[in-house]
């Protein structure tokens, strides 16, 4: 079945009655782009109509939906589709609200996908030189692209060059077979070693991260799930805890991902959730909480973004206009602008934990690695703490910090201190705990300071409210070009 808007689009650009339109792109076969390939060469795609029916004809089947469901979720996005053909990706994310920037080289294609964005009204940037466009984008998608190009190294240099450091490559390719495809070419050896030359880490099969903000150790260590997400965490598929089991198994192929998604739907339903997403700004949000969030499960929300120069400012402004609101909200998550929580099922997971206070595991930026997880401190009567020796609960060796010890692997345990990184908080907590909520806590006369997570959790000890952390949701904390924890040499026994 042709797609009835890319046939009513086709016939206006052309100028030929729909009808027409319909049969040419219908009675198009493969067996035609041989004798047009030996016509016309690499102009073939600039001069003739014949990669017109072709794109209609592939835009309009499942192989190409299957692919753009890729991005289905993709929204506030600055993406660049590189070699964006007849538009209809350009136009699916325009219509998504991303910022979007469609390159191609002159010709019938690119004329054919500006008609269309004229005609629809949508807002995208075509470029007429990419090599020497200054801006940068958070995504550069390349559908079926990069096995028909002729000079491969700079068209990967081009792409690196376009991406911000942290940044994402979305690639599907198809390097054969030449026979039916003749203006194919066959890159699939060459292409690791041009991203490793041009600044391009791959993560999975289809995804590149720019400049490696993903140490080699999780690469090399830790199988990674998900479509679309850079950071998607580790699969516990063996895991003693039963929800972790069930939703990393399920999480492992598409079929399964379909059915967890339909139980979370189901869930979210039945329990009312609703979510207030709040991000304390005090830098720039990474893209690579942007690429997972656009990936998260989500139930009813609205979003609280606060930029302050203090994150203890941002989290309690967030917190009162969360409950000056009159939206009947019944959890804050809070999620730093520098924390990667795993996509698409960190808050379905931590929902279904069901805790007034729960935390994802996340480390400090520092080697050797530690995890945020304080157990230690114990209250007095008088309610001041005191210190045992171990303050920071050490569960794994730092050479392999995402290989956490069993006794502590995917566990939910209370704790008395950790990072608000990603934390969700049930609403009736900030309506028994009194403010300020959070607070740095600097003791008089010296430069020791409690942080305004550890004073949060603290004060909600002493009002009844016990906080729990789950180590199966691990997040990943940046720092520039870095993710941590990063693995060091430095032991600890278990």
């Amino acid at each position: 079945m042709l797609d009835k808007e890319i046939i009513e689009d086709l016939a206006d650009f052309l100028k030929v009655p729909y009808q027409e339109a319909y049969n040419r792109v219908s009675e198009y076969t493969t067996s035609m782009l041989k004798p047009e390939w030996e016509k016309h060469g690499m102009e073939i795609y600039q001069t003739s109509d014949i990669y017109l029916y072709n794109l209609a004809k592939w835009n309009s089947g499942e192989g190409f939906k299957k692919r753009v469901e890729l991005f289905h979720n993709l929204k506030t996005t600055r993406v660049l589709d590189f070699g964006g053909g007849i538009g209809s990706l350009a136009i699916q994310l325009a219509r998504q609200k991303c910022e979007v920037f469609y390159y191609d080289l002159p010709g019938r294609l690119r004329d054919f996908a500006m008609f269309r964005a004229q005609k629809h009204n949508l807002k995208i940037v075509f470029i007429d030189d990419l090599s020497t466009w200054k801006e940068q984008f958070d995504v550069v998608i390349a559908i079926d692209v990069l096995e028909h190009v002729k000079d491969l190294d700079t068209a990967i240099k081009l792409i690196s060059d376009s991406i911000v450091d942290g940044g994402a490559l979305c690639h599907v390719d198809n390097f054969g077979p030449q026979d039916i495809y003749p203006m194919h070419f066959d890159y699939s050896n060459l292409l690791p070693k041009l991203f490793e030359k041009h600044n391009l880490t791959a993560v999975g099969n289809i995804w590149a991260a720019k400049n490696a903000y993903f140490p080699a150790c999780l690469h090399a260590n830790q199988p990674s799930y998900g479509m679309g997400g850079l950071w998607c965490g580790t699969r516990s598929t063996k895991s003693e805890d039963p929800v972790v089991a069930y939703q990393d198994k399920m999480l492992d192929t598409p079929e399964g991902r379909e059915k967890l998604h339909k139980e979370f739907l189901k869930d979210a339903k039945k329990n009312k959730w609703d979510i207030v997403l709040g991000i304390p700004i005090y830098n720039d949000i990474h893209v690579n909480l942007t690429l997972a969030l656009c990936e998260m499960w989500l139930p009813e929300h609205h979003w609280l973004i606060e930029p302050s120069g203090l994150v203890e400012v941002s989290r309690n402004r967030i917190v009162s206009k969360a409950l000056e609101s009159s939206k009947p909200w019944t959890h804050l998550w809070f999620i730093d602008s520098d924390t990667i929580p795993p996509s698409p099922h960190a808050l379905y997971r931590m929902l279904l934990r069901d805790k007034d206070i729960l935390l994802g595991l996340y480390s400090f930026k520092q080697t050797p690695a530690r995890w945020m997880i304080r157990k230690d401190y114990v209250f007095k009567k008088d309610d001041k703490l005191t210190v045992n020796d171990s303050r920071w609960l050490p569960i794994c060796d730092p050479r392999e910090p995402f290989k956490i010890f069993p006794k502590y692997k995917d566990k939910v345990i209370p704790v008395t201190g950790g990072g608000a990184g990603c934390m969700l908080i049930k609403r009736e907590v900030f309506e028994k705990v009194p403010q300020p909520w959070f607070k740095v806590d600097i003791a008089e006369g010296t430069l020791d300071h409690t942080g305004e997570d550890i004073y949060f959790l603290e004060k909600c000890a002493q009002y009844g409210v016990q906080p729990y952390l789950d180590t199966s949701v691990i997040c990943l904390h940046m720092d520039g070009r870095t993710s941590y924890p990063v693995a060091s040499e430095l032991k600890i026994k278990e």
